[in-house]
This record gives C-alpha cells, structure tokens and sequence, in this order.
C-alpha cells in the first residue's frame, strides 16, 4: 500500500454574503489513512478525520510562522 493523499479545491458561493469561498476536499486512502487511524485510536480527543487533519494543520502553520 503507498502513501496516498489527494487534495482537490473548488470554489463555492456563500449565500449569506454572496461572495466566492475556497473549498478544499481531502481523500483519506493508503498509508495515510493507517495513521490517521492509529492516532484516532490512540487519541481519543479527536472525533474524527476532520478534527484530527485541521489540528495537524494549524500545528504545522502555527510552528512555521514562529
């Protein structure tokens, strides 16, 4: 199995503004996925994919603008 990850990005209307927003889509596949679900396992903190992809996000954001 390989390291898969893809990302797709698309454009969405946002009704309340009426403005274009990004909207980004992550497939979970592969190796990836293993990991992400051994730390779900281990962590219990996190409820999910989401919660646990936009965490590692901010961390590595938050550690390169330092």
């Amino acid at each position: 199995m390989k390291n898969q990850i893809e990302i797709f990005e698309d454009e969405f209307l946002n009704e309340d503004s009426g403005k274009a927003v990004k909207g980004v889509t992550v497939v979970v596949d592969g190796d990836f996925k293993k990991t992400l679900d051994t730390i779900l396992y281990i962590d219990k903190s996190y409820d999910g994919y989401t919660n646990l992809i936009a965490n590692a996000l901010a961390r590595g954001i938050n550690k390169s603008i330092r």
